[in-house]
């Protein structure tokens, strides 16, 4: 029988998708709180359809 924390382990531990690797090192200085990490993204991540309330123009092969 498995067990809760057996079910939370297995989803919790990176797969050959979803592993860092080589750039573990940079995560490991990413923020541990989730309003910090949310700051993080906000700055990274453009919605294409937001991009003009920001002024930014987005290629044509950006789009496709």
């Amino acid at each position: 029988m498995t067990t809760q924390q057996q079910i939370l382990d297995f989803y919790t531990r990176p797969a050959a998708m979803t592993s860092s690797r080589r750039h573990a090192p940079v995560f490991a200085e990413l923020p541990h709180d989730v309003a910090a990490l949310a700051l993080v993204a906000q700055g990274l991540l453009l919605h294409e359809h937001a991009a003009p309330f920001y002024g930014v123009a987005l290629a044509g092969d950006v789009l496709n």
